[in-house]
């Protein structure tokens, strides 16, 4: 299991917890890219896409990484809708400085990028002020032939 984060200081923490094959510090993306295609059973992403809009080369990365029925689990804030300058985008920066994301854009990516919906659950991923804030965690699995 090879662990993520962009803190130094998580890192630390997750190798005193131990359990992982390898740690490192480091962006997401340059963690995946240096992973060979088709080498991953599992990517899970748990509160890392708040920090992220376009999830898209998120998507690709996962495409390209997963083995055959491999597993791409993550959480999201929910949105309804998003738009910027008139069109829709599917993903929003809100107030909290958080991007929230619509079920309609990661299906829509989910179904791009060869992913099958395997689970997902409404949850709430935080509470801000007492006020409970709207989450999903969503289980793909990639599907054979794409």
């Amino acid at each position: 299991m090879i662990g993520v984060d962009l803190s130094p200081k998580m890192v630390d923490i997750s190798r005193k917890k131990g359990g992982y094959d390898e740690l490192m510090v480091a962006d997401v993306h340059h963690a995946l890219d240096i992973q060979p295609d088709k080498s991953l059973q599992l990517l899970l992403s748990a509160d890392t896409f708040i920090y992220v809009g376009d999830l898209e080369r998120c998507f690709k990365q996962a495409q390209d990484k997963l083995d055959e029925g491999g597993l791409f689990a993550f959480s999201v804030e929910v949105i309804e809708e998003a738009t910027q300058v008139g069109s829709s985008t599917g993903f929003r920066l809100q107030r909290s400085g958080r991007y929230g994301h619509t079920p309609a854009y990661i299906g829509e990516l989910a179904k791009r990028f060869g992913m099958a919906l395997a689970f997902q659950r409404d949850v709430v991923v935080r509470k801000e002020q007492a006020t409970a804030i709207s989450g999903k965690i969503y289980v793909l699995r990639r599907t054979f032939g794409n």
